[in-house]
């Protein structure tokens, strides 16, 4: 038998080499997206418009200011809740622009399309000072790629808690950063879930979809903007007309609005 020669040696040390280096990074990768979906980065807004002053103090912070953000949810249809997390969006990141990203799945049928949603997001912003850095828009597929497309820089989603809704939320974040880091071969965009306030917190799109339904015009003070309310009864509801002529179409609505819930 003859000995190996230093040609051979080196070969081996180099797959050798080769082998611990893809082992370190794969060990590395998990090890990142561990700690990324184990520690979620979550913001409670307790009080608004404490939230709201504290932001705009922090203005010194020049990077929070400029960045390009979006907030990613079904809106459907956008309420009070989303509006609160909006502004303080809106403010933290005063010189950047805010995206609200509606996701919807092209094979799946909806008794409200995502444009609808959209026009509602931009009436309520149209008529709000604070919100007139923030537009909407319809994304379908990975809203990771809509995000590095459009050199969003961190992703927002708004929760009522962590304990309610960490479970999907968990999923969620798994898919945005292993997503980057397997398809798309880039480190992940951060991803902050918001808490809405308190006083907010029992308010849902369920909850909205509901009361539109059944109710009328001034029913749905205190869930949804003012400038939009009307618009949120045509499209989930009667309309704010009478119960009289829509008595006969209300078990049919009723059970189109529990799909969407």
């Amino acid at each position: 038998l003859t000995a190996p020669s230093d040609e051979e040696n080196s070969s081996a040390t180099m797959l050798w080499r080769l082998f611990a280096a893809a082992a370190f990074l794969m060990l590395y990768l998990v090890g990142f997206v561990a700690w990324r979906i184990g520690r979620p980065h979550v913001v409670k807004i307790d009080a608004l418009q404490e939230g709201l002053y504290l932001v705009r103090k922090a203005h010194q912070y020049r990077t929070e200011r400029k960045k390009n953000v979006l907030l990613a949810g079904s809106f459907n249809p956008i309420h009070d809740g989303h509006i609160a997390m909006l502004k303080f969006i809106a403010a933290k990141h005063c010189e950047g622009q805010v995206t609200a990203v509606v996701g919807f799945n092209p094979s799946k049928k909806y008794d409200v399309s995502p444009e609808q949603r959209v026009e509602l997001i931009e009436r309520a912003c149209r008529d709000d000072p604070d919100l007139q850095n923030v537009r909407a828009k319809v994304v379908s597929g990975y809203i990771w790629r809509y995000a590095f497309a459009n050199k969003i820089t961190r992703m927002y989603r708004g929760i009522r808690s962590w304990e309610k809704d960490g479970a999907e939320e968990t999923f969620l974040n798994m898919l945005n950063t292993v997503g980057p880091i397997l398809i798309g071969m880039r480190p992940p965009i951060e991803t902050h879930f918001l808490q809405a306030p308190s006083a907010l917190a029992k308010i849902s799109s369920t909850r909205v979809r509901e009361v539109a339904q059944h109710g009328g015009a001034g029913s749905l003070e205190g869930l949804c903007p003012k400038s939009i309310e009307f618009m949120v009864l045509e499209m989930y509801g009667g309309g704010g007309h009478d119960n009289g002529n829509d008595a006969a179409r209300g078990e049919g609505k009723s059970k189109r609005i529990r799909k969407v819930a």
